[in-house]
């Protein structure tokens, strides 16, 4: 991995004590907080795509890292070490939205690298939820000794801004969000010919039932830059009644555009409605096609 200066500058404040094989750093900027008893680490850091960054706000969907650089201290058998990563986020009410108990946990034979780089990549995603504050806990230790070293830090999750949502008063959701077949991951309104995209309607509740089953609607319409109607459909998920459990676990209506001579962006309209009420949530979204 390339990693690249950031012009941003970062504040660390670093504490020692009296025993040289215990540390404590704190970046001011981010809260980044770091504790090491027995390993130690030069640097540790955040980024996207190779970037230095200094915020704790994501977008969901977004991936970012936390970076271990001259990660030291470690017992060697023969020229390898055995590194372990536990990671955890969990939510301000106490709910754990991740956990792994070794991201190393194939690394059986151990590693020979010098000097070693370690690091890890967080998706702020399901079960995680835009508008909810988190804590993150990056745990390594030496499988060979008793070396540890601790990182925490809390970050923000925040809505799409690219996706427009409007709700009637009785219409509760957790997420809507674009995502990509082909790449298997959420994305901004940046998309490609030939591939399919689904926006993806989550946590749904507040639409009418009746005998403990939901009808709604997912209308479609899409009109070029230009202003040619490009595709409208009035219902894709047709005739029936729906559990509730189903409609909040999730809805989702696909798209893909095959012509490359299409007027960019293409604004789309996507609107989940109550077929036997007037309760509906619309997103809107200006896609630019690539």
């Amino acid at each position: 991995m390339k990693i690249q200066s950031s012009l941003i500058p970062i504040l660390i404040l670093t504490l020692f004590s009296c025993d040289f094989s215990k540390s404590a750093k704190i970046d001011l900027t981010t809260g980044l907080s770091s504790k090491g008893d027995g390993l130690s680490s030069s640097d540790v850091y955040l980024s996207i795509d190779d970037k230095k960054i200094s915020r704790t706000t994501y977008v969901y969907g977004e991936t970012f890292y936390v970076n271990f650089r001259n990660v030291s201290g470690f017992k060697k058998v023969g020229k390898n070490v055995f590194p372990g990563m536990e990671i955890s986020v969990v939510a301000t009410n106490g709910d754990t939205a991740m956990y792994y108990d070794d991201m190393y946990a194939d690394k059986t034979e151990g590693v020979d690298i010098t000097p070693l780089f370690l690091y890890t990549n967080i998706t702020v995603a399901k079960p995680m939820s835009s508008n909810n504050k988190y804590k993150l806990y990056v745990k390594i230790w030496d499988k060979k000794g008793k070396g540890t070293f601790k990182t925490q830090m809390d970050f923000d999750v925040i809505h799409n801004d690219n996706i427009k949502v409007e709700s009637s008063d009785s219409i509760t959701y957790n997420d809507i969000y674009l995502f990509s077949r082909e790449e298997s991951t959420i994305t901004d309104n940046t998309i490609k010919f030939n591939q399919t995209y689904y926006l993806i309607f989550e946590g749904l509740e507040g639409f009418s039932a009746d005998n403990g089953k939901m009808s709604v609607g997912l209308s479609l319409k899409a009109t070029t830059a230009d202003g040619k109607l490009l595709l409208e459909e009035q219902d894709l998920l047709g005739e029936g009644e729906f559990e509730p459990a189903l409609i909040k676990e999730q809805i989702s209506a696909n798209i893909i555009f095959n012509d490359n001579k299409i007027k960019t962006p293409v604004d789309c309209e996507f609107v989940v409605y109550d077929k036997k009420g007037d309760a509906k949530v619309a997103a809107n979204v200006s896609l630019e096609v690539k």
